[in-house]
């Protein structure tokens, strides 16, 4: 068993920011999506669709609160990544756990959920 994706569902101009976070900073390329009653975008890692954004204007607000604490992503080219973070001014934090030989980035996506970035047998210069 795997975790196949997560979808995201929001009216279309919020959608287009979500898209750009995802493709422009942390590297995910859009990509074939079926075709649906419903506009939005298939966003891939490597050849799996695993970021689903979906148009919908009763999506504003979670209707009822989540203990999900985050979404964790298998990065590489930690140096890239900051970078790029760094560029456009979006808030993270870094943690370094030496005995998995794993740097992590902590941050927020538009739609406010929380995502963790592993880069592993990468050094960092840590951020906390």
């Amino acid at each position: 068993m795997r975790l196949e994706h997560f979808n995201i569902r929001g009216p279309m101009p919020f959608l287009e920011k979500v898209r750009e976070f995802y493709v422009d900073i942390i590297g995910l390329s859009e990509g074939p999506r079926p075709d649906t009653s419903v506009r939005g975008y298939w966003l891939y890692a490597d050849s799996r669709p695993v970021v689903h954004l979906a148009e919908s204007d009763s999506h504003c607000k979670p209707l009822q609160p989540s203990f999900l604490d985050h979404i964790a992503f298998s990065c590489k080219d930690y140096s890239l990544i900051s970078k790029r973070l760094d560029h456009y001014g979006i808030d993270y934090t870094t943690n370094r756990i030496p005995a998995a030989r794993l740097t992590q980035i902590f941050l927020y996506d538009p739609a406010g959920i929380k995502l963790e970035l592993n880069f592993y047998n990468e050094a960092s210069d840590s951020k906390a």
